[in-house]
């Protein structure tokens, strides 16, 4: 509309004498012009470096590994290690390409083999649980001989065996 009136406005006063008239070009791009403007406005986009670990896009907390310290038959740093290196504190994070035979995943803090869940009595709406995931791994810890060989991170770390 108010495109309109000053068009009008600028053409009534052109008719007066007041105004030179105005040579009024298209407003509508052509075709090149168009592909000219888009390719001169393109912004390069910046080069994003992948994190370590990009099981989910969570961010990484690692005050969730402090969990571990909940139990005292461990030894904790080397069990906070071990959350650090599955997770990276991450309670979403999932590794559905661990094949367990009966079921397929890993997660959580301490990426628990999904079989484990029925094995000490939880199911699949557990598998993120933080709490139930850390007790298990507990449990895991203890019925492996007091060890952490049930983690392949644990290789990774001095002492874990």
């Amino acid at each position: 509309m108010k495109t309109y009136f000053v068009f009008v406005s600028v053409f009534v006063m052109s008719l007066l004498g007041a105004v030179t008239p105005l040579k009024i070009e298209s407003v509508y791009a052509t075709e090149s012009t168009q592909e000219q403007s888009f390719e001169e406005n393109v912004i390069e986009p910046k080069q994003t470096i992948e994190p370590a670990n990009t099981k989910s896009d969570v961010p990484i907390n690692l005050q969730n590994c402090d969990l571990v310290y909940n139990y005292s038959n461990w030894d904790q740093n080397i069990a906070r290690q071990i959350c650090v290196l599955e997770s990276n504190g991450n309670p979403n994070a999932v590794n559905w390409k661990d094949n367990h035979g009966s079921c397929s995943g890993s997660f959580s803090l301490m990426q628990v083999g999904c079989f484990w869940y029925p094995f000490f009595g939880y199911s699949s709406v557990d598998y993120y649980d933080t709490d139930i995931n850390m007790t298990i791994s507990n449990k895991i810890y203890v019925r492996q001989g007091n060890s952490f060989k049930a983690w392949t991170t644990c290789r990774k770390i001095v002492g874990c065996y």
